[in-house]
C-alpha cells in the first residue's frame, strides 16, 4: 500500500565523518548528540538543532506562509500538548515540527524540508555519537542518554547502549 504523504512524514538525521571533520544534517526533530570525555568530565554536546516553533526563526516563516501557531487543546484535538500548526479554521495539520520530509499540505504552510548542515572538526575527545527521534528525546534528557550510553561505551557495547536507551 501507499504511504499519504499529504499528512504523513517523516524528520532525519544523518552524519559523515570525513577526513578529519564530522557534517551533520538535519530535518525535524531528530537529534545527534556528541559525547564527550576530557579532565575526568563526561558531557554531551548537541549537534543539530531541533526544528520545532519554540524556534523563532522557524516560527516566523510559518507565519509569514500563513500557516497558524495553537495549542493543540483550543483546537480541541488533543487534551494535551504544546503549539502546534494549522491550517485556519482547520484541525489539520497539526504538526509540532518546522521541517520534515512528506507533509505535503503543511509545505504551503512554511514547512520546509531543507535540512540544517553544520561542520566542525574531530578531536580526540569526542567518543560517542547518539542519534535518535524524538522517540527519544522527549522522553530522555541529553544527560540522561550521555550517562546511558557512556556505561556500555566504556565496555565496547554500542547494541548494548542502544537497547538501553530503547528500554528507558
Amino acid at each position: 500500500s501507499r504511504v499519504d504523504i499529504r499528512l504523513s512524514g517523516s524528520t532525519c538525521t544523518v552524519v559523515l565523518l570525513r577526513e578529519g571533520k564530522m557534517y551533520t544534517a538535519n530535518v525535524g526533530n531528530s537529534r545527534c548528540l556528541l559525547g564527550i570525555t576530557q579532565n575526568e568530565k563526561l558531557w554531551g554536546k548537541v549537534m543539530t538543532r531541533d526544528h520545532k516553533l519554540k524556534e523563532k526563526d522557524e516560527a516566523a516563516r510559518i507565519l509569514k506562509c500563513g500557516g497558524v501557531i495553537d495549542y493543540a487543546f483550543t483546537r480541541k484535538v488533543y487534551s494535551n500538548g504544546g503549539l502546534r500548526i494549522w491550517l485556519n479554521n482547520e484541525t489539520i495539520p497539526g504538526l509540532d515540527i518546522t521541517r520534515s520530509f512528506g507533509d505535503i499540505i503543511a509545505t504551503n504552510l512554511g514547512v520546509i524540508q531543507d535540512p540544517e548542515v553544520n561542520e566542525i572538526p574531530i578531536k580526540k575527545h569526542y567518543k560517542f555519537l547518539v542519534i535518535a527521534s524524538s522517540g527519544v528525546w522527549d522522553l530522555l534528557t541529553n544527560e540522561d542518554v550521555i550517562k546511558i550510553v557512556f556505561k556500555n561505551y566504556e565496555k565496547g557495547d554500542a547494541k548494548s547502549a542502544a537497547n538501553l536507551v530503547i528500554d528507558e
